[in-house]
């Protein structure tokens, strides 16, 4: 705590793949890099040879602009259609 009792909460400008997840990006490696090519998904920054990294900033401002999904939203389940057996005697 400062001096005036306020708790400073320091956040990282990067993070790595294994971090997304905190984040609510839950998707495979795979899936992540395909939403990049396509242009749907902020691109990493190349922070040495071996490593790269999303800015922080970035990937919330990606995750705010996504539309709020709420569980049993009947919008986003896929049904199958409907087959044509009534009538139909097997």
């Amino acid at each position: 705590m400062s001096e005036h009792g306020r708790v400073l909460e320091i956040k990282p400008a990067f993070i790595g793949f294994g971090q997304l997840r905190a984040y609510g990006i839950p998707w495979s490696r795979k899936h992540v890099l395909s939403l990049i090519r396509r242009g749907e998904f902020p691109r990493q920054v190349q922070l040495s040879d071996n490593t790269v990294a999303w800015r922080l900033a970035d990937v919330e401002e990606w995750a705010a602009s996504r539309p709020e999904r709420r569980p049993g939203d009947a919008s986003k389940v896929k049904t199958k259609p409907a087959t044509k057996t009534a009538g139909v005697k097997l």
